[in-house]
């Protein structure tokens, strides 16, 4: 389990901004209170043992003071891989660079989430909700994203090798220089620009994608 110690004076150094020293003031008092009550002194800072909890709390409760955290290299990124979220609400939460391997988001809320460079080979996103969600560049291959909604998503980039797309509502997302080469999709779902649908379906399994002649990705 990683140990992250935080004190005023590095957050300062580091050029945090007042909501977020504000924010660590009231943690660290909540800290100094509980620490009193067993009978031990307050600590010069925070010092926390790390956990994936903690990564979703701070990842969705205050995603662009997390965001700065990560990027300074104060607290780890979020390492998601293989974790159960089926229906988790994590609107707008910041989940850039993280690893979601294998992850289950089955139903999750992400809509607005910041999902860019995420590794979420293999993931379970049946029925998730990601309108507005960012996942340029992101690595979906494989993933299951049969009825989810990418309402407006931006998937430029975005590796969706072999994913599942049968039902997945796409209207207005950008999929410019994204690769779907054996991607899936239902001859009745909407047609993707640059893309058709080739080979058989059955009821389990829908027919894989083929960029047609001159198409673009997006």
């Amino acid at each position: 389990m990683i140990t992250v110690s935080l004190t005023r004076q590095a957050l300062t150094r580091e050029g945090a901004c007042s909501d977020g020293l504000a924010l660590f003031d009231s943690i660290k008092a909540l800290a100094d209170e509980q620490r009193a009550a067993e009978g031990k002194p307050a600590r010069r800072g925070l010092v926390v043992r790390w956990t994936r909890l903690h990564t979703l709390w701070a990842a969705t409760a205050y995603p662009s003071f997390f965001g700065w955290l990560v990027g300074k290299g104060l607290v780890p990124g979020a390492n998601l891989d293989g974790a159960n979220l089926a229906g988790a609400y994590l609107a707008g939460a910041y989940l850039a660079r993280a690893n979601l391997d294998g992850a289950n988001l089955d139903g999750a809320n992400l809509a607005r989430a910041n999902l860019a460079r995420a590794n979420l080979d293999g993931a379970n996103l049946a029925g998730a909700y990601l309108d507005g969600a960012n996942l340029a560049r992101a690595n979906l291959a494989g993933a299951y994203l049969a009825g989810a909604n990418l309402a407006g998503a931006y998937l430029a980039g975005a590796n969706l090798a072999g994913a599942n797309l049968d039902g997945a509502y796409l209207a207005g997302a950008n999929l410019d220089g994204a690769y779907l080469a054996g991607a899936r999709r239902r001859r009745t779902d909407p047609v993707l620009v640059g893309w058709e649908v080739v080979g058989d379906e059955c009821d389990c399994c829908p027919a894989p994608l083929r960029r047609t002649k001159g198409g673009s990705d997006a």
